[in-house]
Order: structure tokens, then C-alpha cells, then sequence
């Protein structure tokens, strides 16, 4: 499938901090703002709102990531994007009753 504007995808995002300290790279979701010719595109990942370095920033919790390589969601390579994965519905936790 190719990759359109405005289609949702998984950036795979590994910080400066967490490649020194050898932590995993963290997925978050993004927005597709253009396709380049090279086939790499350019995302707007949205960075969680409970994140320390958005907590109470005045610096918005979404920030522009150009020339961004597909790969394969087994892979997950830091700097990367992939389709999300499917959901299978049957194994949807039940809801609790209250």
C-alpha cells in the first residue's frame, strides 16, 4: 500500500536521551503531510500529552519529522514510520460492569 497525505501511521521515535541510555524506541502516531519523490515522507507526530518534555510546555505537542523511511512493523527501526497494525476484534477485552 502506498503511502497518501493525511493518512494515520506509526512513527518510531527514539530520542537522543533514550539511544545513550539504551532505552526502546517508542512508537507514536503521525500524520502523513506530504509524500516525496524518494518515497520517504514527511510526518507530523503527535507526542503524548502525559510526555515530561510536553507537561506544561508552552511548545506544541506535535512536531514536523521530514524525509521519514517506511519499514516493515516487525522491524520498528528508530526514525522510521509503518502502517498501524490490525486489530483482531475478538480478542477485544470485555467491558467491567460497574
Amino acid at each position: 500500500m502506498k503511502p497518501s497525505i493525511g493518512r494515520i501511521v506509526i512513527f518510531v521515535e527514539q530520542s537522543h536521551l533514550e539511544r545513550e541510555t539504551n532505552q526502546p524506541a517508542v512508537a507514536k502516531a503521525a500524520i502523513v503531510s506530504a509524500v516525496n519523490e524518494d518515497g520517504t515522507v514527511d510526518l507530523h507526530v503527535f507526542q503524548p500529552v502525559t510526555s515530561a518534555t510536553h507537561r506544561g510546555s508552552p511548545y506544541s505537542p506535535v512536531t514536523a519529522v521530514g524525509r521519514v523511511p517506511f519499514s516493515e512493523i516487525d522491524t520498528k527501526s528508530p526514525g522510521s514510520w509503518h502502517w498501524p497494525p490490525r486489530v483482531d476484534e475478538s480478542k477485544k477485552p470485555e467491558a467491567k460492569e460497574a
